[in-house]
C-alpha cells in the first residue's frame, strides 16, 4: 500500500512524503524546515531521503537544513549547481533516464520542460506501486505502463487566466510564463485521455493556482474523464 501526504501544493511551497510498509520518501522541500517537521507524520530523521525536481524556491526551500539533518537529497547536476551544494556529501546527483534505488525505492527521473536548469519529474516504484510524478512542466511526455498512482499539475484553466489578463488581475508576463512553464487543465485532459488509467488507484492533482483556476471544476473534469478517485492536494 502506498500513502500520500501533502504539506502542500502552491508557489508558496510544495512538499509531499510517500509512504510504503516502513520506508518514507519526502517528494520536494518547499517549506521551512519547521513546516515540514509540523506537517510529518514521521521523524525527518526516518526519511529514506528526498527528491527535488528542480531548485526554485517553492521545491527546494529547506534543501540546506535537510543535509545537515542528514537527509540525503537526490537531484539533476544543473538543480544542484544552481542551489550551490554540489559538493555536498548528502546531495547526489541523478540523470534523467537512469534508473537508480533510493532504499528500497526504484526512481526513474525524467526531463520536464520548465524555466530551470535541468528540472525532473519522477517514476517512482516499490513493490506493486507505481508513482508518476508530473509538477511544473508545459506538458508531459512519458508514458508508463502500470501507474497506479498519478500525481500531476493542474495549474491554470485557461479561460480563468485570459479574462484575469485582460482585467489586469495577471500581468501579461506573468501570464505567458505561466504557458510557457506550467499545465493546465486543458493540456492534461489531453495526456489523460491519451495514457491507459486502467491501473490508476488515486490521481493527486498539484500546483493549483489561487487565482486561475477552480477546484470544482477541475475535480469534476478529471473525475469524468477517468472515473478514478480524485484528490486535490
Amino acid at each position: 500500500m502506498l500513502e500520500i501526504t501533502s504539506i502542500g501544493s502552491s508557489s508558496r511551497g510544495n512538499c509531499y512524503l510517500l509512504q510504503s510498509g516502513d520506508s518514507s520518501l519526502l517528494l520536494e522541500c518547499g517549506f521551512s524546515i519547521k513546516e515540514i517537521r509540523a506537517g510529518l507524520p514521521v521523524r525527518i530523521s526516518s526519511l529514506d531521503g528526498c527528491l527535488i525536481s528542480h531548485e526554485h524556491k517553492d521545491h527546494s526551500k529547506a534543501i540546506r537544513d535537510l543535509l545537515r539533518m542528514a537527509v540525503d537529497c537526490y537531484m539533476t547536476e544543473g538543480t544542484a549547481g544552481a542551489l550551490g551544494i554540489a559538493d555536498h556529501h548528502r546531495g547526489h546527483t541523478i540523470v534523467a533516464g537512469k534508473v537508480m534505488k533510493v532504499s528500497d525505492w526504484t526512481i526513474l527521473p525524467y526531463p520536464t520542460i520548465h524555466d530551470a536548469s535541468e528540472p525532473v519529474g519522477f517514476v517512482i516504484q516499490k513493490g506493486k506501486n507505481k508513482l508518476l510524478y508530473a509538477t511544473d512542466t508545459r506538458y508531459l511526455n512519458v508514458t508508463v505502463a502500470g501507474i497506479t498512482h498519478l500525481m500531476v499539475e493542474c495549474n491554470y484553466i485557461l479561460d480563468l487566466l485570459k479574462e484575469n489578463t485582460a482585467s489586469g488581475l495577471v500581468p501579461r508576463s506573468v501570464k505567458n510564463r505561466v504557458l510557457r512553464t506550467h499545465m493546465g487543465l486543458d493540456t492534461l485532459i489531453k495526456y489523460l485521455r491519451k495514457i491507459n488509467t486502467k491501473t490508476i488507484k488515486q490521481i493527486w492533482l498539484l500546483h493549483l493556482s489561487d487565482l486561475n483556476s477552480d477546484e470544482e471544476r477541475i475535480l469534476k473534469t478529471v473525475q469524468g474523464i477517468t472515473g478514478k478517485e480524485v484528490i486535490i492536494a
